[in-house]
Order: structure tokens, then C-alpha cells, then sequence
């Protein structure tokens, strides 16, 4: 039995042996890893091992009855793909494989170009090159190389001076040249100025003809006092008016292709006017107080007018304030009025009633809707009474174009005797007080009411321990708006609050609204009284916030050179004294004569390497006949910026001045910058206000020079080098003669804004 199981064994060994030697397993191996460009193929070699034929897969695909090795496979990918085997047979079965094999493919760059719009002069557009194919790419547009462009689209700015067609002349990737296509059109519009002249007099019934000059590009539109003038194509555009009174014409609503443009200038047109008078002044007396009556007159002054048959002769101002004293209530009217121009029209009456001293004299003023109006910010009451125990006295008053309500009463209604009060506005404190009148009084109660005569804002019973009563109010702040222009259909609204300039040719405005304007109110013609209410207006508004926003050094030269803006970039004055400022106040300005005064400003602060801005107050020396820097900044001996009084500086063109601005560039050498030349108004022994705004990027940025806050020079930036310097105020060259005052010196990180720029010169 153990013989018979080693001959099956042995048997069985020698068939496995005799079997393995005939039929090998199969083996493949691939290889070939190489780069091509898409659409192109490539070859990958695969080595075979066993008996022929053999069937491979690869990367999915079958390849059968293969009868040579090694086997050149040609692929051609669309993108970057690793080739490998996954199964390999013969006659003998399944074997196995080994290896894989990269074909890159690189996709060619291709380019387009868009962004064709409309710029105004001296703005900015943004261009887009849309990019495939491998990155990083390289482009040329326009003459300029952008190169290792990663991202799409590639985003250029440009600010063409006129009309550009911006085309790509190359594109490159690692694949080699691409395809381009596309432009882009910037057009650049020049925006519209228009400067009125025609000042002059004229007759009543004649016509003057008006000069409008025009700038940039036509055809232009404008209003002229209401009127408005369309498809203007040349220039100047003359108009002929016929007022009937005096009229003061001005330009608005300037406009061309570019949008909206600036205007100056007004002409004045002024005629024999007839007279006209209106009287107003409605009001309530006690017996022996007196009424002031306002005429209002117009036409061409002086004037002589009758009222209820008393003449007042050679009037040369209007209104015409009457004081009258009746002793019961009279009804005032004109009987005539007068002028050069011969008898003219009245109009209006006023009627001032009297009332005999005692209790309650305004009654009946019980609800919101009948309150009594307080016209003024510092009022004294007549003697009061509450006429019933459940008697109220309501009153409102006005600040800022908004009204309040105050509600007086006796305690818990609780007695009908008297009182009186007085109202105060002082530094944005509203105070009311009750206090006794005659030889007795009531337990007063005041309530403070917000606009809507419900919302109580305040209330006080027993001020000081007494019967009387004190309401302190804090009024609160009105947002501070820059200008307001009233339309025709406008009514009162509370965007009307403190403005600095408020404009209104309204026919339907709420006459007696009380306007608040830091400087000044103008009514165009159109707007009138109506029902013979008055115009009333205050030039007490808002102050403006002056930019804070990086301010970096403030000078106020307060008998120092300290810096005021917490930064500790205080100077060091050599030779400098203090002087009267733009608003004659003493030891408010520096002044920095020939010979070598000057402060001296040591660790400041890097200004060329980012935007910034340099704002001052100057008063030029009347003798001034050569040159000196006003603010410079050194670096090794070189003056890295310099601002500076120039003598002779425009060619041949002696004996005139000018205010130029020089910094460092960046490649190349010397200077570049930008000046006002030919400026001999500077030089007049006023202050006058300057501002430097810088934007240091090359090509894409500006530099701006502002004379008393108005654009007198800008262009693109040169860019200027970086170097750290000391900074210094009063720098003078050797052949300078004169001196010259600074007052309120502000450096900003950044460019100020025009509007900012606004801000700063109203200080």
C-alpha cells in the first residue's frame, strides 16, 4: 500500500513538472512615459513574456490575438492620462503584468480680448483677456508684456487719454505660440465745462445777450435759470433775455456725452424795476406793547409807500420794519408805493390783534392741532392763566426744520390760577420755565412732545422745591448734508436739515419752513410767497466732520511744532517764528523767511511708497523773486519730493511764478511731477489753500494739485521711489529772496477726495 501511494506521487510530480516546462504563465510590462500636444499620439511599448498569441487590456481596452514582442500601442489622449495594465492571457491562462506609462499632453493657449466702453477723461477702464490651454501664459497687449499669467480672465486697467483699440499682438504658453482674438474699444469723453459772462443793465422791456462758453465734447445741454438748451453745438452759445427785474443767471445742469459737467460764473442783469410792497406780520399784543410790521419791497429802490395814510419816504432797504402801537386791533394795509419807475402795486395786509393784559391771552390753544407758535430761541411769555381747572396750554416751537410741542397745565388739573414762562436755546439745550405771575401763581407742569404732538420726550413738576416747573432738553444732532437743490413739485422734508447749501426754485415750498445753511440760501426766479407767509432761513447749520481717516501729522503751529494727530511725528523749528493765521489769530502760523529757517520733521514716515496727501494754508512774501522748496524730503542728499515755489520755470517766460510738485521716479533718472504755472495770483499777501494728492502707481495712478480747493493740475503718476528721508518745511535755495507763512499743515496716507478736499478749505 505505501509502495502503490509513492509511484501515484511520483507520477503525479513528473505530469506537473513535464506540464510547467510545455505552457509558461504570461508576463506583460508597459512602459513609455512622454509629453505630446493635444491631438498629436504617442506610442507605448508593452513587453510580452510565454507563448504567443497573447491578449492584453489597457486602461480598459482589450487587444487581442498580439503575436510580437515587444507591441508598439499608439493612444492619443485629449488630456494627461496614465496608461497601466489590468489583465494578461495565452494559451496557457492568466499571468501577470507590471509597469504604467504617463502621456502628457499640453493644451494649446488661446486669447480673447473684450471690454469695449466709454471713459471720461482722466478715468480708468478695466479690460478682460479670456485664456485656455495650459497655464502660466503670456500676453502682449498693446505693446505692453503681461507675463505668468495663472488665472482667467486676466483683468488690465488702462486710462487712454483719447480713443483706444486695444488688440493682442502674442500669446504664449509652455505649448509654445497660441491662437488670439478680439479688441476692445475705449472711447474717452472729455467731460463739459461752461462759464457764463454778460453782466450789464438794461431798460425795462430790452433784451441783453448772455456769452455762455463751452468746453469738451459737444453737443452740450444746460439750464439756464429754468430754461433749458439742448444739442448746444457751438461755442459760445448767446442768449438773449428779457427780465423785468433785476436777475442774477447762472448755469446748471451742465451735461454732454460724458454725464454731468461744472459751470462757473454768473451775469448779472439789471433793470428799472417797478415797484412792488407787500406788508405782513400778523400777530397778537396786550395793550401798550408794540407790533413790528415787515414791508417787503421790490423793484428798483428807494421807495416810498403809505400805510393806513401814514408816507414813509426815501426807504432804501427791504423789508421795511414799521413799528406800530395800536390800542385795539387794527387791520394794516398799503396804500401806495413808488420808484423811479413811477407808481407801482401793494399787496397783503396785517392784522395785529390786541388783547388787554391779564389771563390766557392765546386761548383758545387746548389740543396739538391749535398750539401756539414760538418764534424765537429766546422768549418771555405774557401772563398766563389756566381759565379751568382742566384748562391746557399748548405751544410749539421750531429748530433744525423740525417742531417740538410743549404742554403746560396745572398739577393733576388741579387749579386755575396764574403763570408764565420763558424759552431758551443755547448750545443745543432747549430750557422752558414756568415761574409765578402777578401776585399769585399755579402748580405748574410742562410736557415735551416730539413733532408728532404725542411721543413725550420730556416732563417736570416742582423744579427747585417750588410750584414751578424746568424742562432741560437736549436737542439731538441732524445729520450734516453738503448741498440741497428744491424742485419745482419739492415739499418739506427732513433732507432739508442743516446743509451748507441749500438752492430751491420751488413754486410749491412751505414758505415759512425754516432752513438750516452753513453758508448761504439761494432762491432761484419761481420762487414766491404764497398766502403772504414769509421766507425765513438761519445761517447757523451743521459743521462739517473735517477727514480724520488716515491722517498721519497735523500741524496747527500753535506756538509749536507738536504733531496733533497722536502719532508723535512732532518737528523741530530752526529758526521759524510764529505769526498771525488766515483767521488773525495770533501764534497760529509759522513763518519761514530767507536764510535758513526751517522745521525739520526727523524719523517720519515713508510717503512715497503708498498714496498720500499734503494739505497747507500758505501766504507767499509779496517780494518774493526767486525760488524755495516749501516741503521737501531728503534721502542721502537728494531730494526725494519736493513741493516748491518756482521763478522763471516755463521756458523763456520771465518774471512769473509757480507751484510745482517733483518727486524721484522709479526707473530712468530725474524728476517728474506735475506745477501751476503762470500763477502770479498766489503771490497777492493772502492765504490761500493747497492740496497734493499723490496715487504712486505707475502709469495707473494721478497727481493732483489743488489751488483753494479747486483742480488745477492732474495727470497719470510717474512712479516715484521709495526712499526713507527726513521731511522738512521751509527749505530755501541759496538765490531765494521773500519768505512765506504756514498755517494748518494736514498729511493723509491716502488721496483725499475731491469733496474731502471741500471739507478742508470751508474750515
Amino acid at each position: 500500500m505505501r509502495k502503490q501511494k509513492f509511484i501515484i506521487w511520483t507520477i503525479c510530480l513528473f505530469l506537473t513538472f513535464k506540464g510547467f516546462a510545455q505552457c509558461p504563465a504570461p508576463t506583460a510590462n508597459i512602459s513609455g512615459t512622454q509629453s505630446i500636444t493635444q491631438g498629436q499620439s504617442a506610442t507605448l511599448t508593452i513587453t510580452l513574456t510565454g507563448a504567443a498569441p497573447w491578449s492584453i487590456t489597457v486602461n480598459g481596452q482589450v487587444y487581442n490575438n498580439i503575436t510580437s514582442s515587444p507591441h508598439q500601442l499608439s493612444v492619443s489622449p485629449a488630456t494627461t492620462t496614465t496608461y497601466s495594465i489590468s489583465t494578461v492571457s495565452n494559451k496557457c491562462g492568466n499571468g501577470t503584468f507590471s509597469g504604467s506609462a504617463t502621456v502628457s499632453v499640453c493644451i494649446p493657449a488661446t486669447a480673447v480680448i473684450t471690454g469695449t466702453q466709454t471713459i471720461n477723461q482722466g478715468q480708468s477702464a478695466n479690460l478682460s483677456v479670456a485664456l485656455t490651454g495650459n497655464s502660466p501664459w503670456s500676453i502682449m497687449v498693446n505693446g505692453q508684456t503681461y507675463s505668468n499669467i495663472t488665472t482667467s480672465p486676466k483683468i488690465i486697467s488702462v486710462s487712454p487719454s483719447s480713443n483706444t483699440t486695444y488688440t493682442i499682438s502674442s500669446i504664449s504658453n509652455p505649448c509654445g505660440v497660441g491662437t488670439k482674438s478680439g479688441s476692445a474699444v475705449v472711447s474717452v469723453c472729455h467731460p463739459a465745462t461752461a462759464s457764463i459772462t454778460g453782466t450789464q443793465t438794461i431798460a425795462v422791456g430790452q433784451s441783453a445777450n448772455l456769452s455762455v462758453a463751452l468746453t469738451g465734447d459737444g453737443p452740450w445741454s444746460f439750464t439756464l435759470n429754468g430754461q433749458s438748451y439742448t444739442n448746444v453745438s457751438t461755442s459760445p452759445k448767446i442768449i438773449a433775455v428779457s427780465p423785468t427785474a433785476n436777475t442774477t443767471y447762472t448755469i446748471t445742469n451742465l451735461s454732454n456725452a460724458c454725464g454731468a459737467g461744472t459751470s462757473s460764473g454768473a451775469a448779472v442783469v439789471s433793470v428799472c424795476s417797478p415797484a412792488t410792497a407787500t406788508i405782513s406780520g400778523t400777530q397778537t399784543i396786550t395793550q401798550s406793547q408794540s407790533a413790528n410790521l415787515s414791508v417787503s419791497l421790490t423793484g428798483t429802490s428807494p421807495w416810498s409807500f403809505s400805510l393806513n395814510g401814514q408816507v414813509y419816504s426815501n426807504v432804501t432797504v427791504s423789508p421795511k420794519i414799521v413799528s406800530v402801537n395800536p390800542i385795539e386791533t387794527t387791520t394794516y394795509s398799503l396804500n401806495s408805493v413808488s420808484n423811479s419807475c413811477g407808481n407801482g402795486t401793494v399787496s397783503g395786509q396785517a392784522l395785529v390783534t390786541v388783547y388787554a393784559a391779564g389771563c390766557d391771552p392765546f386761548e383758545n390753544n387746548d389740543t396739538p392741532q391749535k398750539a401756539r407758535l414760538i418764534n424765537s430761541n429766546a422768549y418771555s411769555s405774557l401772563d398766563h392763566c389756566f381759565n379751568t381747572n382742566a384748562d391746557q396750554d399748548w405751544y410749539k416751537w421750531r429748530v433744525n426744520d423740525k417742531t417740538y410741542f410743549i404742554l403746560f397745565h396745572s398739577f393733576n388739573y388741579a387749579s386755575s390760577s396764574n403763570y408764565k414762562f420763558t424759552l431758551t436755546y443755547t448750545n443745543k439745550t432747549l430750557t422752558v420755565t414756568t415761574m409765578q405771575s402777578g401776585a399769585s401763581g399755579s402748580d405748574t407742569y410742562i410736557e415735551l412732545y416730539d413733532s408728532d404732538g404725542q411721543t413725550q420726550l420730556a416732563y417736570n413738576d416742582d423744579y427747585g422745591g417750588t410750584l414751578y416747573s424746568r424742562i432741560i432738553y437736549q436737542i439731538p444732532d441732524l445729520p450734516c448734508n453738503k448741498s440741497i437743490s428744491i424742485g419745482p413739485n419739492d415739499v418739506t422734508q427732513s433732507i432739508y436739515k442743516a446743509s451748507s447749501y441749500i438752492k430751491s426754485s420751488s413754486q410749491t415750498q412751505a414758505i415759512e419752513t425754516v432752513f438750516d445753511a452753513k453758508n448761504y440760501i439761494l432762491l432761484e426766479p419761481g420762487f414766491k410767497a404764497e398766502s403772504g407767509k414769509n421766507f425765513s432761513t438761519k445761517l447757523n447749520g451743521c459743521q462739517f466732520e473735517l477727514p480724520t481717516s488716515g491722517l498721519i501729522a497735523h500741524y496747527s503751529f500753535d506756538g509749536t511744532v507738536q504733531d496733533l494727530s497722536g502719532n508723535n511725528h512732532h518737528g523741530t523749528n530752526q529758526g521759524g517764528t510764529f505769526a498771525v493765521n488766515r483767521q488773525g489769530v495770533p501764534n497760529k502760523a509759522i513763518s519761514l523767511l530767507n536764510g535758513g529757517s526751517q522745521v525739520v520733521f526727523d524719523n517720519f514716515p515713508s510717503l512715497q511708497g503708498s498714496p498720500f496727501s499734503i494739505c497747507f494754508w500758505m501766504k507767499v512774501d509779496t517780494s518774493i523773486v526767486m525760488n524755495a522748496n516749501i516741503l521737501s524730503k531728503h534721502a542721502a542728499g537728494t531730494n526725494e519730493f519736493k513741493f516748491n515755489i518756482d521763478y522763471n520755470s516755463v521756458g523763456n517766460s520771465y518774471g512769473t511764478h509757480s507751484i510745482n510738485y517733483q518727486g524721484l521716479v522709479t526707473s530712468g533718472s530725474g524728476y517728474g511731477g506735475i506745477g501751476i504755472y503762470n500763477l502770479e495770483s498766489f503771490i497777492d499777501n493772502n492765504f490761500h489753500f493747497y492740496c497734493f494728492t499723490i496715487t504712486n502707481e505707475l502709469f495707473a495712478g494721478h497727481e493732483k494739485i489743488f489751488f483753494d480747493a479747486q483742480l488745477k493740475s492732474i495727470q497719470g503718476s510717474h512712479g516715484f521711489s521709495d526712499a526713507l528721508g527726513r521731511l522738512s518745511l521751509g527749505d530755501f535755495f541759496s538765490n531765494y529772496q521773500g519768505g512765506f507763512l504756514i498755517d494748518d499743515l494736514r498729511i493723509y496716507n491716502r488721496e483725499l477726495s475731491d469733496t474731502e478736499i471741500q471739507l478742508l478749505v470751508q474750515e
